[in-house]
This record gives structure tokens, C-alpha cells and sequence, in this order.
């Protein structure tokens, strides 16, 4: 197939975009790997003393995205930072972002300078470092003005970027760097335009080279001045190989925002019967209260609860809206979730057994289930003896509800022949289909009249007595008082003289 000019200049700038358009993220929550590929890690970049940092709690006050909240994080230690290797990853348009908030701006060395500085992003390349920083004034110090370190435009000197003393120690802030190939810079503080774009001809704000570092809020060891203050808290670091859009940037300001606003859960056990608990993920300082509301009215006084770890049990299986208000301040936010209850699992090993001395019962408790335990830890989902004694199952469904149920096994009392000379053997049906077709329809037990005395009591898997047969003849239907039987497995024992002479299970098809 051949190509026109114009055709292969198309699939270039196609390939270069499909190639170019590369993002990894860094949450910072409790790792440092990259969410998108594991190849690509920040590298820890400790201070002096070895100390890095840790991960942890943060309280976010309630200026940030108007709502208090508690949020996880990755902490520095002073001089402590990240790099991130750029491999050929940007070339010359890039977007950078991430969340942090100053944990303390203290002047340091005043004999040398009269501010002190929070270096927040650098490009380490073979001429000077240059990048982003945060100058704290001596004279307000608690605020901090963002400044382009060493503008190429401005003659080398620091060029402040928005409003002076706009950050403080107290709110969050979400800083978003991007960089097309023209050498446009423009910055965003969550998720709007701060200050105005500038224009470096020099490049000096992108790698120029594919073994260049991007040093995140550490300056390099070997500067004069590397007493640098801690950045504190930081986290949801991202880096993209493309300038990001406007509505990009906002967007992703709004879903931290509403990431931060929402409350953070964990339900545990969700099985009827049993106690559900709910455990808020977020710290206490979120809010001054809270009420639950589970749904279930049902539950009377018990419906609602004010403790900050609650639990309920529900009146029924089914689905429940639960929901959450919190309080801070008096003013309330509520957080509205669905759960579903599952059913209690429902499971019968029968009516207690008898059996005769030296046969093996097999008590069965269904395939229905995922995992089964007997009384002596046995796994399977049937149990065979030939013991005397109690026994029991307790069983585990797809929801990991659990239930059990037990059965009692012992002999029977030994045939009394008294003045018979002998015994005969029975052949008895497990099934019967009496639907009227001419076969199978009734229960024929081979022999059976060959005792005069037979006696056949028929019970349901629940163990409730439900039929006798005296004198039997072989033409029972599955019927009780002129009724049909469900379809459905159902036990019998069949006597002779009041002795036990035979047991065992019927399965009625219709």
C-alpha cells in the first residue's frame, strides 16, 4: 500500500500523539509506585540525616472545598523530597500536578537570607536548578507567595506568580503545572488560572534531556542555601506527557473535592440475623456528630444510632438506604448508601436416624453451598458413618453467610424374630413419578407382604410427621389425606411387629 506525503504526515502526528499522551499517578496514600505502571516509581530523596518521611492521617480544615474532612497522605521530613526519572517520558509538553499543604514555614538561617523558601517542583538539568518555590516573607511569616525561581525571561531573579501571601499552613492546595511546546507555563491553584502564563524561549521548565530528574520538594544537596523548609503534607501526585485543558484541570479540582466531602466507610457482614457494622474510615475531627439512620423502621428505637462505629440488625433480608448526617458546626451533610442483606442460608440434614448395627448412614448437606465444616473438620459437602452420636454441619454461602444444623444418629434395637424362621429382604424404591402415565406411578415395595405387620411412617425434610401406611399393599401415590405430596425428598421408616426393619429416603416427581 502506498502512502501520499500528506498521508504519512497524518499518521506521524497521529503515532506521536497515540505515543505522547502517557499519564502516571502517584496517590501518595500509602506507596509510591505508580497506579498505571509498576516500572515507574519516585524515588525517595532523604535529608541529611537520613530521614524521609511517612504515611498518615491529615486533617484537611474546613476552607479547603468548604467541607472539614480527614484525607491520607504522604509527610515529609525537612530537606527530605522525590524525584522522578524522566526516561524520554516528557519531551517538551508536559502537565504536573499534585496536593499538598506547608506544615510549617520557619526562618531558618537569617543571618544569610530574610526569607526562607519550600521548594515544590524542580527540573534538574546541566545548567541551574530551576523551578517552583514557595517564599516565605520574614515579616508575615505563617504566608507564602509562589515564585518562579530564576525566570530565564526575567534575567535570572525570581518572578512571583499570583496573589502575594496567598498560601498559609492551614488549607490544602492542588498546584497544576502545564507546558505546551511553544514554552508556554501556566499555572492553576485548585483547579483555576494563578497568575499569568509566561512564555520561556530557553526551555529552561522542561527536561532537556532524556536522563534529566524532576525533584519534587527537595532542593539538591550540593546548593549553598539547602536549608529548606518542609512542604508537609502531599499527596495524588500526577505526571502526564501533554498539556492538559482548562476543563481538565477544573475537573480534576472537583473530584478531589468530592473526594475529600465524601464519607469514607466499611461495612462489615451483611447476612440476616446477624450484626452489620459500619465503621467510618474518616477521623472523628470530620465532624461533631453524626446520626445513622439504617432504614428499617421495623427495628423501632434501633433504627437510628449516634455512634461514630455503629451496628444494626436488620429485621429482614432485602435492600436498605442507609443514611449518614454529619455535623460540624451545626450545620449538617448527609451521605445517602444502598446495602442488600442477604437471606439466611437454609440448611437440613432430616429428622434424627436409626440405623441397623454395622451400616453407614450418609448425612447430606446439598451442594449448595461454598464451604462446609462437620463436628471433626471435615470439608465435603456429605458426611458417611457408622458411629452412633451427634452430629453437625455448619455451612458458608456466596454472601459468606453461615448457618448449621445437627442430626442424631443411633441403632436400632435388633430385630426380635421371636417365633419367625426367617427374614426377608426388602427392594425398596427411592422414587416414584405418579403423574398418571401407568408408570412408576405407585410405591412398590418388593416383599412387603410377606410382613404381616409392616407399619411405614413417612416424614419431610424438616422432620414433621406426614403419612402412615398400615398393613401396606404397594398403592400409595404420594398422597396424604386425598392430597398431593410437594415434590421433594422425604424420609421413611418401616416397621414390622413395632421393630425397625428398614429406613431410608423417597424422592416424589410428578
Amino acid at each position: 500500500m502506498k502512502f501520499t506525503y500528506a498521508q504519512l504526515f497524518l499518521l506521524l502526528i497521529m503515532n506521536c500523539r497515540a505515543l505522547g499522551q502517557e499519564v502516571y499517578q502517584f496517590p501518595l496514600i500509602d506507596g509510591l509506585r505508580a497506579v498505571e505502571d509498576e516500572t515507574i516509581s519516585l524515588k525517595v530523596e532523604p535529608n541529611d540525616s537520613g530521614g524521609t518521611g511517612a504515611f498518615g492521617l491529615l486533617n484537611v480544615a474546613p476552607s479547603t472545598c468548604n467541607s472539614t474532612s480527614t484525607t491520607s497522605a504522604y509527610f515529609f521530613e525537612d530537606m527530605a523530597g522525590l524525584s522522578f526519572s524522566n526516561n524520554g517520558f516528557i519531551d517538551c509538553a508536559y502537565s504536573i500536578q499534585f496536593t499538598f499543604r506547608i506544615n510549617e514555614l520557619n526562618i531558618r538561617n537569617a543571618s544569610i537570607l530574610n526569607y526562607d523558601w519550600v521548594q515544590l517542583l524542580e527540573f534538574r538539568n546541566d545548567r541551574q536548578d530551576r523551578g517552583l518555590y514557595l517564599i516565605i516573607d520574614r515579616a508575615t511569616q505563617g504566608q507564602a507567595t509562589l515564585n518562579f525561581w530564576q525566570l530565564a525571561d526575567d534575567g535570572g531573579t525570581s518572578v512571583r506568580v499570583g496573589t502575594p501571601l496567598f498560601f498559609n499552613t492551614t488549607d490544602l492546595y492542588q498546584l497544576t503545572l502545564v507546558r505546551n511546546c511553544s514554552g508556554t507555563t501556566r499555572v492553576f491553584i485548585n483547579g483555576t488560572p494563578f497568575g499569568a502564563p509566561y512564555l520561556d524561549s530557553n526551555s529552561v521548565y522542561a527536561p532537556t534531556s532524556p536522563t534529566d530528574v524532576l525533584y519534587f520538594f527537595r532542593d539538591m544537596p550540593d546548593e549553598v542555601y539547602n536549608e529548606e523548609a518542609s512542604p508537609g503534607w502531599v499527596k495524588n501526585m500526577v505526571i502526564a506527557s501533554y498539556e492538559w485543558s482548562d476543563e481538565e484541570i477544573s475537573n480534576r479540582w472537583d473530584a478531589f473535592c468530592k473526594q475529600l466531602n465524601d464519607l469514607q466507610y466499611n461495612i462489615l457482614n451483611t447476612c440476616q440475623n446477624e450484626e452489620t457494622q459500619f465503621d467510618i474510615m474518616n477521623s472523628t475531627s470530620s465532624f461533631d456528630s453524626l446520626i445513622w439512620n439504617f432504614g428499617d423502621p421495623a427495628s423501632g428505637n434501633n433504627n437510628t444510632s449516634t455512634e461514630i462505629d455503629a451496628s444494626h440488625i436488620f429485621s429482614n433480608a432485602g435492600n436498605y438506604d442507609i443514611t449518614v448526617t454529619r455535623y460540624f458546626r451545626d450545620v449538617p451533610t448527609s451521605t445517602v448508601f444502598n446495602i442488600t442483606i442477604n437471606p439466611f442460608p437454609i440448611i437440613d440434614l432430616g429428622p434424627d436416624l436409626e440405623i441397623n448395627s454395622g451400616e453407614t448412614a450418609t448425612l447430606d448437606a446439598t451442594s449448595a453451598f461454598v464451604f462446609y465444616e462437620w463436628q471433626d473438620g471435615s470439608k465435603f459437602s456429605t458426611y458417611d458413618t457408622h458411629k452412633e452420636g451427634q452430629y453437625w454441619v455448619q455451612v458458608t454461602d456466596g454472601n459468606g453467610c453461615t448457618s448449621n444444623d445437627s442430626v442424631s444418629l443411633k441403632f436400632s434395637e435388633p430385630l426380635d424374630l421371636d417365633d419367625r424362621s426367617e427374614v426377608f429382604d426388602l427392594f425398596v424404591p427411592n422414587t416414584i413419578t405418579p403423574n398418571g402415565d401407568g408408570i412408576n406411578d405407585y410405591w412398590v415395595i418388593e416383599n412387603i407382604q410377606l410382613y404381616e405387620a409392616n407399619r411405614i411412617r413417612i416424614y419431610d425434610r424438616q422432620g414433621n410427621f406426614v403419612h402412615q401406611l398400615i398393613d401396606y399393599s404397594n398403592n400409595w401415590q404420594g398422597t396424604t389425606s386425598n392430597e398431593m405430596l410437594s415434590n421433594g425428598v422425604y424420609f421413611y421408616f418401616i416397621t414390622d411387629h413395632g421393630k425397625l426393619i428398614h429406613q431410608g429416603s423417597l424422592t416424589i416427581l410428578r
